[in-house]
């Protein structure tokens, strides 16, 4: 049997991928903070508590998939073991590269594909969430292989099991992160290149009905459990009008329709009163230099709406943060990164960013529009987070598109070198797919 110097290069990049995070992950192991002990806490209460199933606590209600994947770690490999949890969250990083490069693959070419799968390797935010308890390492697995399977389902002409693993997926999705609810009315656009408009329609009911029905179980479990419509999470969709957090008063804290009076009072807010102290020369409160600095330079939160809006989009696709700025209420904190997290996303998203849009650019001149549909998710994203709440962290799901359409940019300069060196046309080679019902090649 002979293998393929491309099947050697790809579990070469592989084995790279597990053995880089796994390293990683453990030299920059963080124990369980803030989020992460309510996590760990959920995982825990489900090992230790018989009757966990109808009467949780809600004090450490999460999305359940992400503290079940802890509690069945420790079931394992005893509690706390958080060495095999950094070993099983390299695995989902891993299998993570190897769905974008079968995207990249379907999306444009093999090369491309390389592309995609080495810079995913090597992606510092990919790689730093590994050593933390935290969800994300399994929102960004559940989130490319959502987008995979979804492409394949709809890509075959009748497959139940394809249809299957991709609700399936999808479900475990909104039950690791309940935000990608909002996705599902719209991420079907994406697809439209793939399959003649009637059939996607009727392939996409198919596929949410499916996810509805394997989302039944634990909503009928939260039901019994809460006594009320609990979707998913307490923490998020809780629908019972007298719980503290019902998603209404959610809602309006989150898009910040509430008032600076009615916002939430916390340490991190510098008050009126405060202000007046540090321009005083106090320091009541030992708030930081940075801190001190922007008060005395009369820097406030966004007050208006519109200002609201554009302070988290600017969050949401920001690659610096060298002087800090205060978070919108009903947060009020004041937001600094440090030199080492400023170059870092320089030399990742930073980079990925400029190729990104070279290729966009490449796309739109060349009116290659079919091409664009897969940029959806990243609006959706971006939109889902200018109105409701925005960080850094929540654009690391969707980055992966932006490592695929920035790998075609570096393609594309390396064939207009090639082009030159060989005194040839220059050209691009896309993978053929359906746009309606011709293919395009």
């Amino acid at each position: 049997m002979i293998i393929s110097r491309h099947n050697i290069l790809f579990a070469v990049t592989i084995l790279t991928a597990l053995i880089l995070r796994v390293f990683i992950g453990n030299i920059f192991f963080e124990a369980p903070q803030n989020d992460g002990l309510l996590y760990n806490a959920n995982a825990l209460e489900i090992i230790n508590k018989p009757n966990w199933i109808i009467n949780p606590s809600e004090q450490n209600a999460r999305a359940p998939v992400y503290p079940f994947f802890l509690s069945i770690i420790y079931l394992i490999f005893g509690v706390n073991n958080f060495t095999a949890v950094i070993f099983f969250q390299a695995i989902l990083g891993v299998l993570s590269c190897v769905f974008i490069f079968y995207i990249s693959k379907h999306l444009f070419n093999e090369k491309v594909a390389f592309l995609s799968l080495t810079i995913s390797t090597l992606y510092l935010p990919y790689l730093r969430y590994t050593g933390s308890i935290l969800r994300e390492t399994m929102i960004f697995f559940f989130v490319v292989a959502s987008i995979y399977s979804l492409l394949i389902y709809i890509k075959n002409p009748k497959s139940f099991k394809d249809l299957t693993v991709a609700s399936l997926f999808y479900t475990l999705l909104i039950h690791t992160d309940p935000r990608y609810l909002f996705f599902l009315p719209l991420l079907i656009f994406a697809y439209w290149p793939f399959q003649i408009s009637r059939v996607l329609i009727k392939k996409y009911f198919y596929y949410t009905l499916l996810i509805i029905v394997m989302s039944l179980p634990w909503l009928i479990r939260n039901y019994i459990a809460y006594d009320g419509l609990v979707v998913i999470s307490s923490v998020y969709l809780d629908f019972r009008s007298n719980h503290s957090r019902h998603a209404q008063s959610f809602m309006e804290d989150s898009i910040n329709l509430s008032s600076t009076e009615n916002s939430v009072h916390s340490a991190k807010i510098i008050t009126n009163e405060e202000r007046l102290l540090i321009k005083k020369g106090l320091n009541p409160r030992n708030r930081s230099l940075a801190e001190i600095e922007a008060v005395l330079e009369d820097i406030y939160p966004p007050s208006n709406y519109l200002e609201r809006r554009l302070f988290m989009l600017g969050e949401f696709f920001r690659v610096t943060k060298f002087e800090g700025n205060f978070f919108p209420y009903p947060s009020g904190k004041f937001d600094v990164w440090s030199n080492k997290h400023n170059l870092a996303n320089i030399f990742s998203y930073g980079i990925v960013l400029i190729f990104t849009v070279l290729a966009l650019m490449y796309l739109v001149i060349k009116r290659k529009w079919q091409y664009l549909y897969f940029i959806i998710p990243i609006i959706i994203q971006a939109i889902l987070h200018t109105f409701v709440w925005s960080r850094e962290r929540y654009r690391h799901p969707i980055e992966f598109l932006f490592i695929i359409y920035a790998s075609f940019g570096i393609y594309i300069i390396y064939r207009m070198l090639l082009s030159r060196i060989k005194k040839k046309p220059f050209d691009i080679k896309y993978t053929p797919f359906y746009v309606s019902s011709k293919i395009i090649s």
